[in-house]
């Protein structure tokens, strides 16, 4: 076993693509998210170590270091997943190999943040950083719902609660009756469409406001770029008389649709725009064939109201002992 350290993206890059083309994983792994972020937000020294095995690369930790404490490149902010990155099959050879090597450097403090309570490299940190001199510590970071997808929108409907079944087809008469139109942008229009995501998202609350700087609007631009080149682009809209009120910001990614942000007109709070744009987002991911809709973090009240179910984003640190 070998491990290989980087601290620079260029030479790792394109193995790192190759890696995640065999792994489950969300777009917030891939280099090119990590890259982006490292040059927009990013302060202390990389550390990217790449897990070799027999001349077969079996995984890859994305981290930096920052005094003497590592963690995952990509801020909690911007990044609603992150993990160490493993070969399927050898998660268990990649964790140990990833914790002996680390066993002998002098970081104080290594910190995993974001990771989702369904990767399996959860259970094998715990099991085995004892082993390697390490006090592990697991705590709920945030919680994360998401629903998985039934075949037509019918079933979706039946599935969620009386109560919530009830006043979403209320709302949707209600909007109906009103006129209204939904439409995902296409891949030519999606750049042209981006000024009327900034204006509604911020629009949405001052928290939004506040958030989305102009460094985060060009983090977001890029982004968008990216994903529109490969296919995974999602901007959705939602009209009444003409004018944009309501948008969702998604990744259609592998079978899942990610939410990753969205934003409404509070003027038309009333006709709950916000929340019907996002139904019919999940309507649209459910005739594409989408098996789950992932709202990402955030325990915003409509994202239950639409069914989703809470999954825990877990931080995990290791302290020498």
């Amino acid at each position: 076993m070998n491990i290989v350290v980087f601290d620079h993206f260029d030479k790792i890059y394109a193995d790192w693509e190759k890696l995640i083309e065999n792994v489950d994983n969300s777009p917030f792994i891939s280099p090119f998210w990590q890259k982006l972020w490292w040059e927009h937000f990013g302060e202390g020294d990389l550390y990217i170590a790449k897990i070799v095995d027999d001349k077969d690369i079996i995984g890859i930790a994305p981290l930096y270091l920052n005094g003497n404490v590592a963690r995952f490149i990509g801020g909690t902010d911007l990044f609603d997943y992150q993990d160490l990155i493993f070969l399927k099959g050898y998660e268990e050879l990649g964790v140990k190999a990833f914790l002996n090597h680390i066993s002998k450097l002098y970081w104080d403090k290594i910190e995993l943040v974001s990771i989702p309570e369904d990767s399996l490299n959860l259970d094998l940190l715990k099991r085995f950083s004892e082993d390697y001199g390490f006090i592990f510590e697991d705590t709920n970071l945030e919680t994360s719902p998401g629903e998985y997808l039934p075949g037509t929108w019918e079933e979706y409907i039946s599935s969620l609660s009386k109560k919530n079944r009830h006043e979403l087809r209320r709302k949707l008469k209600r909007i109906d009756s009103h006129g209204y139109k939904f439409y995902k942008s296409s891949k030519l229009d999606i750049l042209n469409s981006l000024p009327d995501f900034f204006r509604l998202h911020k629009l949405s609350s001052d928290d939004k406001s506040e958030f989305m700087t102009l460094e985060r609007e060009q983090f977001f631009t890029e982004i968008a770029i990216h994903h529109i080149e490969k296919n995974q682009m999602n901007l959705s809209f939602l009209e009444m008389s003409g004018i944009r009120v309501a948008t969702s910001f998604c990744f259609d990614y592998g079978s899942a649709t990610y939410l990753y942000n969205s934003g409404f007109d509070r003027n038309f709070s009333s006709f709950s725009v916000g929340l019907i744009c996002n139904a019919l987002v999940i309507q649209s991911s459910i005739q594409e064939g989408k098996n789950y809709f992932d709202f990402l973090r955030g325990d915003e009240r409509y994202k239950y109201h639409l069914g989703g179910v809470d999954k825990s984003v877990r931080k995990i640190v290791l302290h020498k002992k």
